[in-house]
């Protein structure tokens, strides 16, 4: 169980970055 929670937390940690380096790169273009 602990597994699969620190799985779906790194994924939404990793959508967050990757979403903050999509607005970041939006805005530089």
């Amino acid at each position: 169980m602990t597994h699969r929670i620190l799985i779906l937390g790194g994924t939404t940690e990793a959508r967050q970055l990757a979403g903050k380096l999509a607005a970041r790169a939006s805005v530089t273009l």
